[in-house]
């Protein structure tokens, strides 16, 4: 199941049921590790599992939204006993069945306000409680991003106590400029675009304005508005919404009656994904906004009774069933009995409320959906001796085991509140992204955990799986600068760099050695000898390192290189084929010079060009590159650390102490390497080279073409004539 939390962390596993009420339980195969979840922290999870209806089912929607699909058994005057494939044998009460449904005629509910999951884009004056919209401020408007498909049905319920001045609207009103110009239009916002062709964009509405209904489909030039009357002092809008953005069509029922309809067509539909409302009027609150799928065939309009049963042939009959016969498979309705293959629908109340009264009750309360299409809203209850889910639910309080494969979706109490803080850390790993603390692992050889306040334990880390830890988003790192010296990212802003620069351009702003493994280490370049490189670390201690492990050092900061390619740079011309050169040097200004690096200090550099020593000032050199460097993969290597300032380095291991990494690299020595100077750790080989330039390799110089070495060229002797007979 992909499960999302209330922290915003999402994660992937299978799911199992728990020990203890309240919680679920999720193998992650990424951590390889079963993790606790409190309901209360558990916002969204869903499986791959599809769901299905067989033709000789029902589905029982009770007065809490939950639904009940099996096969009936029974029907008595005051039970209802069902045989689910995933519940089991279930007994209803009448009193709580609001309507009846054959199970294949049942339409997926793609969206409610139970599992809105942040879809609903915070703005002045709207709350999301849970299960609800509440708007207190009069002109206020809230974007809600649904991911509408281009046919769908909405089933709306709206309660304002005083005036109403409601309206809902396609596509993102609030945010898009377009729809905000009040030109022409009172000042209120501005339905369509600036066309003045008919074909242009067109913008779709639904307005509640006293006791009036209307929809608008329009643009400047062009609409077409349907009104409909609404009963005196209703305090209440019941609406069922069809609307088919393809054929540029809406349609309002309710009670099966057809109140208005709008359809204008676009030459090139815009298929809208979200939905604006606004209120312009009393306070209101909206407790029902289900989107669900529809075939694009609208109902016959007729008004449907309170009570009634629709036959497969169109016919209504004015009452429900109150009886049923399971040998013949009929339904006794009124006087007569009606076989069970001809009923499509019934209703036996208008009454969809939540029967639990107890807030505390109904905030640990959370929604499943099962594969037969069941849906129950209740609360877990922890496993039984078979390891399935205890489920309590409906207003009997009834205990059902479920079994964990056949979930389909959970939809969790938890309201999608920001419970973190500014310093908590990502755990990234395969359909894995957590938030939550490094911390140190609990096993005898140290390394690493995860605390995370959505799991009740903590989580070990093994640096045999892949995984990587963010401790700073990448917007927080600065870039640091010497004083008056402008970074290489402000000089060359909106320039295209040539392919060269990624190579000959230092990766850091900062004094530092690179390594032939591909390590970075940041420090101080103390002196470099003939064969030695006397390096002061900054995470350890002074260490000498052998010239042939270097890739380049580099001293200070750099404008970038302008060079039309290596091929000049990196081609040893045929005098210098015996002794060629062995290094390039990059000064602060970007100039190169190609030579050999003799020795450096802390205030010269001594180099040879072309046979003839020359000594630079250190401070005027910015990097000095190793030429035709040997490269080597360390496969010892487990863990890559990745610092602010672009450094980089590679680990057999590492253990936590605090907020410290306590590890031996192979040539920098002991280090101790503070938690705030790194970006990321990441478990596994290092894969620096990947996306990285190749190193500079020397080529020879290609050989002029003589004539002595050109081989002789074969004359072809002209054709033989033969002479005519």
């Amino acid at each position: 199941m992909h499960v999302t939390l209330r922290d915003g962390s999402v994660l992937a596993g299978t799911l199992h049921a728990a020990d203890e009420p309240g919680v679920v339980m999720l193998e992650s195969e990424s951590l390889g590790e079963a993790l606790q979840i409190p309901l209360m922290n558990l916002r969204r999870a869903e499986s791959d599992l599809s769901t299905t209806g067989a033709e000789n089912e029902f589905a029982f929607e009770l007065n809490d939204q939950s639904r009940v699909v099996g096969k009936l058994l029974s029907w008595e005057r005051d039970a209802i006993q069902i045989q689910s494939r995933d519940l089991g044998e279930v007994t209803l009460d009448v009193g709580e069945v609001v309507s009846v449904v054959a199970a294949p005629q049942v339409r997926r509910r793609l969206q409610s306000l139970r599992n809105a999951d942040g879809r609903w884009q915070p703005a002045d004056g709207w709350s999301d409680p849970k299960g609800a919209l509440e708007c207190a401020v009069p002109g206020s408007s809230i974007v809600g991003w649904l991911d509408l498909p281009p046919k769908f049905q909405l089933q709306l319920r709206i309660r304002c106590e005083g005036e109403p001045d409601f309206e809902l609207a396609l596509g993102d009103r609030l945010n898009d400029e377009r729809s905000r110009d009040g030109a022409g239009q009172g000042g209120r916002p501005r339905v369509g675009s600036l066309a003045v062709r008919p074909s242009e964009r067109f913008s779709t509405h639904v307005n509640w304005l006293g006791q009036s209904l209307s929809l608008v489909r329009a643009n400047p030039s062009v609409s077409d508005t349907a009104v409909a009357g609404l009963a005196q002092a209703e305090d209440e809008l019941r609406l069922t919404l069809f609307v088919d953005q393809t054929a540029g069509r809406m349609a309002a029922y309710r009670d099966g009656i057809q109140l208005a309809a709008v359809a204008l067509e676009d030459e090139q539909p815009i298929l809208h994904r979200s939905i604006s409302l606004a209120s312009h009027g009393d306070p209101l609150r909206v407790e029902q906004f289900d989107v669900l799928q529809w075939d694009g065939e609208l109902p016959l309009s007729r008004r449907l009774p309170d009570r009634f049963t629709l036959g497969r042939d169109g016919n209504v009959i004015g009452q429900a069933a109150v009886a049923f016969d399971p040998e013949s498979r009929r339904f006794r309705i009124a006087d007569q009995w009606v076989s069970s293959e001809n009923v499509l629908r019934m209703r036996l109340s208008l009454v969809e409320t939540d029967v639990v009264t107890d807030d505390a009750v109904r905030a640990e309360q959370a929604e499943i959906l099962l594969a037969d299409q069941s849906r129950l809203v209740g609360n877990f209850l922890g496993d039984d001796d078979q390891h399935r889910i205890r489920f309590r639910w409906g207003s009997a309080r009834t205990v059902t085991p479920i079994t964990p494969s056949r979930l389909v979706r959970i939809l969790g109490p938890a309201d999608g509140g920001d419970t973190t803080s500014s310093s908590d850390h990502w755990l990234i790993a395969d359909e894995l992204r957590l938030r939550g603390r490094l911390i140190e692992g609990l096993a005898a050889e140290g390394g690493f955990a995860w605390r995370s306040a959505m799991f009740r334990q903590q989580v070990e880390l093994p640096i045999e799986r892949r995984w990587t830890i963010q401790l700073r988003e990448r917007s927080d790192v600065p870039e640091p600068r010497s004083a008056g010296q402008k970074s290489t990212r402000d000089l060359t802003a909106g320039e295209d760099a040539p392919d060269a620069s990624s190579l000959l351009d230092a990766s850091v702003e900062c004094e530092c050695v690179e390594l032939t493994s591909g390590d970075i280490l940041p420090g101080q370049v103390m002196r470099i000898g003939a064969d030695r490189v006397v390096f002061r670390n900054r995470w350890g201690g002074e260490v000498t390192i052998d010239r042939g492990q270097i890739l380049g050092v580099s001293l200070k900061a750099q404008v970038r290189v302008q060079t039309l390619g290596l091929d000049p740079l990196l081609t040893v011309p045929r005098n210098q084929a015996g002794d060629p050169p062995t290094h390039l040097f990059v000064s602060v200004t970007g100039d190169l010079l190609r030579g050999r690096l003799l020795s450096l200090d802390d205030k010269r550099c001594q180099v040879e060009v072309r046979s003839v020593q020359r000594s630079l000032p250190r401070e005027a050199v910015a990097r000095i590159l190793f030429l035709d460097p040997a490269t080597g993969v360390d496969d010892s290597c487990r863990l890559v650390l990745r610092g602010m300032q672009g450094v980089r380095l590679g680990l057999p291991s590492a253990t936590l102490e605090g907020q410290k990494l306590t590890a031996h690299h192979a040539v920098a020595g002991d280090l101790r390497i503070p938690l705030e100077s790194l970006q990321s750790i990441a478990s596994g080989p290092r894969n620096y080279r990947e996306n990285q330039p190749e190193t500079p390799q020397l080529r020879p110089a290609k050989q002029p073409r003589t004539f002595d070495r050109d081989p002789p060229r074969q004359e072809t002797p002209p054709p033989t004539e033969t002479p005519e007979r």
